[in-house]
């Protein structure tokens, strides 16, 4: 699902996000009756396996950790696993069916400085804010009839001005682009072979 939003590109993929929710839900229930039938500082440790790795040097974390968790009832630990299981897989369990959850990329296009066209290598120039993203349909009878058959959106550009693209997971979840320009490669500079 491709949307417009606060002038960025927003890519999300919500099949994921259920994928991993039944992937949880399927370890969860695998592994709950061993955790409730373990020796609690054994379910524990499992419990907070990945919470211990974020905190290896944070002896007091991990003692505050077993204190509290060490009164929890079999339920309570069991919706600490879930809550745990579900933080390792990136999602929040719960998000209701229509959150997008951790598949989520965002594009944005921002304003920048032009750099010399001399063949040297420059930094990332400093972004000045994002340019404006607007529907294409809601200009369809200003644009050309190949524009309105393609759809999409539209960004005011001059020809002196330049921009780079940031792409932001909100997760951290990978991604995979390929992106071009007028056709072309942006990377390879070869023709666009979808």
């Amino acid at each position: 699902m491709i949307e417009l939003r606060h002038d960025q590109l927003r890519f999300a993929f919500p099949e994921i996000a259920a994928a991993l929710r039944a992937q949880v839900a399927a370890h969860v229930e695998t592994h709950r009756p061993r955790l409730l039938a373990e020796d609690r500082v054994v379910a524990l440790e499992h419990l907070f396996d990945n919470r211990w790795r974020r905190h290896q040097k944070d002896a007091a974390f991990r003692a505050e950790a077993f204190r509290r968790a060490s009164a929890f009832n079999s339920e309570e630990l069991a919706a600490a696993f879930t809550r745990a299981a579900a933080d390792a897989a990136g999602i929040d369990p719960e998000a209701s069916a229509d959150d997008d959850g951790p598949a989520t990329l965002c594009l944005e296009f921002q304003r920048t400085l032009r750099i010399p066209d001399d063949g040297r290598t420059y930094p990332l120039p400093p972004g000045l804010g994002r340019f404006p993203l607007r529907h294409a349909d809601d200009f369809a009878e200003r644009l050309p009839a190949t524009w309105q058959e393609r759809g999409g959106v539209l960004m005011p550009l001059f020809q002196a001005e330049a921009l780079w693209i940031n792409f932001r997971s909100l997760s951290g979840y990978p991604f995979a682009l390929k992106i071009a320009a007028g056709k072309i490669n942006a990377v390879s500079a070869e023709a666009w072979r979808a």
